[in-house]
């Protein structure tokens, strides 16, 4: 007698929102976003889809774009500097 397999679940999807941050840094956010996106398309059990560069989607607006992306999730990452750091923020919306 050989026991019931179950279906492979469904791999979580997500999209990772462009990155907020101060002006003269969207280069190097832009560059965050991209491996943060790649990164996460390596791991097992998450599919990834790709936000492209919509700079213009506020954070009040994730939840749509999550939305509008088909995706269960949205990454929204945020940068800031100080004079003597730089702080990446990542949130994880549902």
């Amino acid at each position: 007698r050989t026991p019931a397999t179950a279906p492979a679940p469904e791999p979580t999807s997500l999209s990772v929102a462009p990155i907020t941050c101060p002006p003269g840094d969207e280069d190097l956010a832009d560059g965050l976003a991209e491996e943060l996106t790649d990164t996460l398309s390596t791991t097992a059990g998450i599919r990834v889809r790709p936000a492209g560069l919509l700079r213009t989607a506020a954070p009040a607006d994730a939840r749509t774009l999550g939305q509008q992306l088909g995706v269960d999730h949205v990454v929204r990452p945020s940068l800031r500097r100080t004079p003597t750091a730089l702080r990446v923020t990542i949130r994880l919306l549902s």
